[in-house]
């Protein structure tokens, strides 16, 4: 039996359906899957309603009015604090004006966008506190990442760095190279919450200033992925860093 859930997302993806009609549905959709934080429905929701990927357990506390730029991707297990905006272009400056009629088919004047936006890629683990802005520039947030509150963020930003500021500068890094690299090795973002539970005590270890690798690794296995697991093709190395 097709759930209501089920048949509100058909309903926001039939291309026939008025506009109106699909942002009451997703709406709706989303009222009744906000029980669970666990729920695929919300992030489904998202994706129809802004454009925006957002991986297994990730969330953003402005739910539905969130302000990532389309087409952003977000990995799995994020945490998006309440007011971060991302953009995805900036106003042009090499023409006689920067208004939008010059570049927005919406004004009247071009038929198509004359901008070459950029897409997002936040990787796996990442924290972005609240408040934050993500400039035009920034094409990777790496996995593991804080970007704290009010940060102004204008380049990429390495695996496991801790970047606050106007402009965003790196501070630290949570872990040690080889501990950044060992918990690469799990890729523990990729197991189910149910999974992930049993691989805690594991993965804490791994994290610990000293750790034995040997011991730790054989306990962390046979996880359970999730149906909707995002997985990123771009990496980036530690020696990448901010300027």
């Amino acid at each position: 039996m097709i759930s209501l859930t089920a048949i509100l997302l058909r309903i926001a993806r039939h291309r026939l359906s008025p506009n109106a009609i699909k942002s009451r549905a997703i709406q709706f959709a989303w009222t009744l899957s906000k029980k669970s934080f666990w729920s695929p429905v919300k992030n489904q929701c998202i994706l129809l309603h802004k454009g925006v990927s957002m991986g297994y357990g990730s969330y953003s506390s402005d739910g539905l009015n969130l302000r990532l730029a389309n087409g952003t991707i977000v990995g799995n297990y994020c945490s998006i604090g309440p007011g971060v905006v991302s953009f995805n272009a900036n106003h042009p400056d090499h023409f006689f004006t920067t208004h939008p009629i010059l570049y927005n088919p919406k004004c009247g004047h071009v038929t198509s966008d004359q901008l070459d936006r950029i897409t997002l890629e936040i990787g796996h683990d990442v924290w972005i506190g609240a408040n934050s802005i993500i400039l035009p520039k920034v094409k990777r947030i790496g996995n593991g990442a804080i970007i704290g509150a009010g940060a102004v963020i204008t380049k990429d930003v390495p695996p496991y760095a801790v970047v606050a500021g106007n402009p965003g500068k790196i501070l630290k890094y949570r872990f040690s190279e080889s501990t950044i690299a060992d918990l690469e090795k799990t890729k523990w973002w990729d197991s189910t919450m149910e999974s992930l539970k049993k691989n805690t005590h594991c993965l804490n270890t791994i994290a610990s200033p000293v750790h034995n690798l040997k011991t730790a690794i054989p306990q962390y296995s046979n996880f359970e992925k999730p149906a909707n697991t995002i997985r990123h093709q771009g990496t980036m190395h530690l020696d990448e860093k901010i300027k």
